[in-house]
């Protein structure tokens, strides 16, 4: 009997334990749960300087296909009373819609004043309830905004931040390279980047707040970078907050660096909690490789539009061009579910096949101005022939003038 009660004891004490690790594996995978789309496609809201042009993050977004941006332009200081035309139109208007049809939140580049009070008290609800990931980068209106503008710690939004920040100007030279922290030299963000190649800048110099990670930090060159992160990131509840301390907007060094483009890619995929591919060098081929899709099908697209024009013959190339589409999304669902060695191949093949469509535009090209030169040749031609004819009758043969051979004068009675 008492074997019996022994045996009963163990067996509840491991019962007990399996069902303590059930309950902590089921918190991890409540943390570590990815926030995408049904298709597993990042739902990205960009508010501030959420332009489209070179030197600017949206250029590297638009091209990942895990990424779907959705811009919402609001820097009032270049845009005037239009930044807030487009904050009343396309701004989510309730806190379901913002929960349900985006992942991340991305901050850079307008005053904390101009949201709406709601927005201000929904961002932190959607982040710690429903998973959002939210994530500011530097600016001049970031932060503690270096004192020229409203302090977004005066609002809720400050409170999910991992860093805090006091208004001030750092009026000294304030460039800096990233420098990944002691153990975190192989966390998914740092690893493989050489970080060392590029140098960076930004307005605020913030401080980690407790219980935040500090991924990188500012390299110490000059003492107002000393200690002071550049990635620095917190696990509220569901969502995830970031504090990328880096002006990426309109700094051509940046981009010009050959890593930028996944630097940026990457960052949106932590706030959503998203795998960061290992193999960074196929994942860079790759996003080169979308980037070249993206201009070669431009391209085609306009010497389609100028051959139409001329009357030229596209029916074959539109439907190749259309298979061309279909194959690029082949090769995006690849991409999204991880299989990047099949989506490099399918990617090089349409790539080939897009060089050859271009060749075969332009040759129809040719082929319908052909006979425009042609035309116009026979014209010029023509209307030469006949302006010499003319001339050759009126001035070399004169049928109709001839020369008088004798001119005398007469007097008259």
């Amino acid at each position: 009997m008492g074997n019996l009660n022994l045996v009963r004891s163990l067996y509840s004490a491991t019962a007990g334990l399996l069902l303590v690790g059930l309950m902590a594996g089921s918190v991890l995978s409540a943390q570590v749960q990815t926030k995408t789309d049904s298709s597993g496609v990042i739902r990205l809201l960009h508010i501030g300087k959420a332009w489209l042009r070179a030197g600017y993050p949206a250029s590297m977004w638009i091209k990942d296909p895990r990424i779907n941006w959705y811009p919402v332009p609001s820097h009032a200081w270049s845009m005037g009373e239009e930044a807030f035309r487009q904050l009343r139109l396309y701004l989510p208007r309730t806190i379901d819609i913002l929960s349900q049809n985006f992942d991340v939140i991305v901050e850079d580049g307008m005053d904390a004043s101009h949201l709406r009070p709601e927005f201000h008290e929904w961002v932190p609800v959607v982040v710690k309830e429903d998973g959002l990931g939210f994530l500011m980068a530097d600016d001049s209106s970031s932060f503690a905004t270096s004192g020229r503008h409203t302090s977004w710690y005066l609002y809720p939004i400050g409170d999910i931040l991992p860093v805090t920040d006091i208004a001030q100007i750092l009026r000294e030279q304030h460039g800096y390279r990233v420098v990944p922290t002691p153990g975190n030299e192989d966390h998914p963000l740092m690893r493989n980047v050489p970080w060392n190649e590029v140098k960076i800048w930004a307005h605020n110099r913030p401080e980690p707040k407790p219980g935040s990670i500090v991924l990188a930090e500012m390299s110490r060159e000059i003492q107002w970078n000393v200690d002071k992160p550049v990635f620095v990131y917190w696990d509220l509840d569901n969502g995830r907050s970031i504090a990328y301390v880096h002006k990426w907007a309109s700094t051509p060094d940046f981009y010009r660096w050959k890593w930028g483009i996944d630097v940026l890619s990457h960052v949106i995929y932590f706030a959503a909690r998203v795998e960061i591919p290992e193999d960074l060098e196929l994942v860079h081929q790759l996003r080169t490789l979308f980037n070249n899709f993206h201009f070669k099908k431009s391209y085609l697209i306009s010497t389609m539009d100028f051959a139409d024009k001329f009357g030229a013959n596209l029916a074959d190339i539109d439907f190749n061009l259309m298979e061309i589409t279909e194959n690029k999304k082949e090769a995006d669902r690849q991409y999204i579910v991880q299989d990047l060695v099949e989506s490099r191949q399918t990617m090089d093949s349409i790539i080939a096949d897009l060089d050859l469509l271009t060749l075969r535009v332009l040759e129809a090209k040719d082929r319908a101005l052909f006979w425009i030169f042609m035309i116009e040749w026979l014209a010029v031609t023509g209307t030469s022939m006949f302006a010499g004819f003319m001339v050759w009758t009126l001035m070399v043969r004169r049928r109709l003038y001839r020369e008088v051979k004798v001119t005398r004068m007469v007097e008259t009675g």
